[in-house]
Order: C-alpha cells, then structure tokens, then sequence
C-alpha cells in the first residue's frame, strides 16, 4: 500500500500587537493529510505548532502570508517517520477492519 499525503496549514491564531509588530501569528495548525489511492481510504494527523517571537528582520503581517512561509517555520511534517505510522495504522485498520457493523439480513421495521 502506497500512500501519499497532503501537507498544508489548516489555521492559525494571531495577535494584534506583538513586540511592536502588527497582526502576528502566535499559531499555527497544520494538517497530514495520507490517502490509500488503491481504496480512497484517508486518515489524517492535526497538531497547533505553537511559534516564538517574532524577528523583526524578516517579519511578514498576517494578512501577507502564503502557506509556503508559513509551512517553512516548522520541520516538513509530512515526511515524519511517527506522523506517517500514525496515519499508516489509521489506513491500515479502515482497509482491514476487525469487524463490521450490519442489519439482520431480514430487514428492520
């Protein structure tokens, strides 16, 4: 089973005053995204990335960002050996189930 995924930013919290800089990201969210193409079968893995200061050198304004930057201040997540064993196992129990729920084979009134 091969998997692909999805990296993007789902969210994020801001400020309006920090450090004397204007509209200041405080948080991030981000989303793993896996999908099973052979099945459809997706699992996904969120977590808020909280950030640190921010450096006046190189600051962008909220409303300027692109999800680029923003992915660029944390590690590539989707490439995270325990992110995508987490998702992995999700696919893998959808795929695979331990058990199905079903109506008696007679209907129900």
């Amino acid at each position: 089973m091969a998997i692909t995924t999805t990296y993007n930013v789902v969210g994020m919290t801001t400020v309006p005053s920090l450090d004397g800089l204007s509209n200041v990201v405080t948080t991030a969210t981000w989303q793993v995204v896996g999908t099973d193409p052979d099945t459809g079968a997706t699992a996904q893995c969120t977590r808020a990335e909280p950030l640190g200061p921010p450096n006046a050198q190189d600051f962008t304004e909220y409303p300027n960002l692109t999800e680029v930057q923003v992915l660029s201040w944390f590690p590539d997540y989707s490439q995270d050996p325990l992110i995508l064993a987490e998702i992995n196992a999700s696919i893998t129990a959808q795929n695979n189930p331990e058990s199905v729920p079903v109506f008696p084979p007679w209907g129900t009134s």
